[in-house]
């Protein structure tokens, strides 16, 4: 992983919930915080399968459907993808982030 650290884009460093959660909201996000879900780590295998090309979002989506974004986005705040630094352009010409196991 890159020196910097990864922040997680929610207040309290926990996976999402509403800010007045009730205690089962609560207990699933620390639960979700605390390990991989299936679906991030079959989309963590996509990633390993990739090797060095790695995947964009819109690979990533076409590959198994429109959760892959949310999933990835929870494997680079938990420190296991990283942005490669590539960019490949995207169905519509635009370019995309190739995201690689950090």
């Amino acid at each position: 992983m890159d020196d910097q650290a990864i922040t997680s884009p929610y207040p309290d460093g926990l996976a999402g919930h509403h800010v007045d959660s009730h205690d089962t909201e609560m207990a699933a996000a620390v639960h979700a915080t605390e390990r991989l879900s299936k679906a991030c780590r079959d989309i963590l295998e996509l990633f390993v399968q990739a090797g060095r090309f790695g995947l964009t979002d819109e690979e990533g989506q076409n590959i198994v459907g429109y959760s892959h974004p949310k999933r990835r986005c929870d494997l680079l705040h938990a420190g296991k993808v990283k942005d490669s630094g590539l960019r490949r352009p995207s169905s519509r010409g635009k370019a995309m982030i190739v995201w690689v196991v950090a």
